[in-house]
């Protein structure tokens, strides 16, 4: 059984899968509710039962198709919470470090080209899965595609050249990018995204509370792109041996495999962006695709 259509991914940057039953996603969200209440650290990674969803076979299934492989390693975890009539704005925005300080400019405008001719492999795929309703994700369907349109580059370069991320920058880009859809999914439906998409996150006095999982993978068999962040090691790494038993099984099996994976890297001071300088160019080595040589 194929779960997603790869073809509509790669032509709009984005797809949309079922994954849970409506009671399934109920269930998840009361256990998230209670987390949110409770106060709990914002690390996600010791909350009980929900990490199971990431070895469901319709999330296995549907990035595995996506990056050619069942070697799958796991990027990002956590809870995007917003409850009802809050108002969570983002800027526009590509996830791509564009002006960051430990980025050359020759490499992003490298890496821009690549995308925008279809040489760029990018090793990453992030999902946000719906525990309630959710229409805050909002994207530029075919900008995974392309580099930027003049009338892009008019509204992102000034905030680019001032080292700023654009997605702190609504107010700038919320009336300078066209083109943008939300993405509406009910309880239980996921959506894989490519995230050097144009995309933000976007709800204004949200009509239900906001409880989507928001989990990243990577191939294992080719190096990482910059998403890969030392951070969730590090929160794994400071908890006591009682703290990790008490972890979910699946998830505590999925930073074993990625702290193993983390001791191909160079080791760096702490931070991330320590950490992104002293790996870049393993991040970038895997992804530019030789003529004649197929995207997966």
């Amino acid at each position: 059984m194929s779960y997603v259509d790869t073809k509509e991914f790669y032509r709009q940057g984005y797809a949309v899968v079922p994954v849970l039953t409506p009671d399934e996603a109920a269930r998840y969200a009361s256990i998230a509710d209670e987390w949110v209440a409770s106060g709990s650290p914002g690390d996600f990674i010791t909350i009980p039962e929900i990490p199971q969803v990431l070895g469901h076979p319709a999330v296995q299934d549907a990035i595995s198709q996506i990056l050619g492989t069942t070697e799958l390693i796991l990027e990002t975890w956590k809870l995007m919470a917003i409850d009802r009539g809050d108002t969570y704005r983002q800027g526009w925005h590509r996830d791509i470090p564009l002006g960051a300080t430990w980025l050359p400019d020759e490499t992003a405008d490298q890496l821009l080209d690549a995308i925008a001719t279809g040489r760029w492999f990018h090793n990453n795929v992030q999902c946000n899965l719906a525990l309630t309703p959710d229409a805050c994700y909002w994207v530029v369907p075919g900008s995974n595609c392309r580099a930027f349109t003049t009338t892009e580059r008019a509204v992102f370069e000034p905030i680019i050249a001032a080292n700023d991320h654009l997605a702190s920058r609504p107010n700038e880009t919320d009336v300078g990018i066209p083109g943008g859809i939300s993405v509406a999914v009910e309880p239980g439906e996921m959506i894989v995204q490519n995230n050097v998409s144009i995309h933000r996150g976007w709800g204004v006095e949200i009509p239900e509370r906001r409880r989507t999982l928001h989990f990243g993978f990577h191939a294992g068999h080719r190096p990482p792109t910059w998403h890969f962040r030392r951070k969730l090691n590090d929160v794994y790494e400071a908890l006591d041996a009682a703290e990790r038993e008490n972890i979910h099984p699946l998830m505590r099996a999925l930073l074993e495999r990625r702290a193993a994976r983390m001791r191909d890297f160079t080791p760096s001071d702490p931070g991330d962006e320590a950490w992104r300088q002293a790996n870049m160019g393993l991040f970038f080595s895997g992804g530019f695709i030789p003529e004649g040589e197929a995207r997966v």
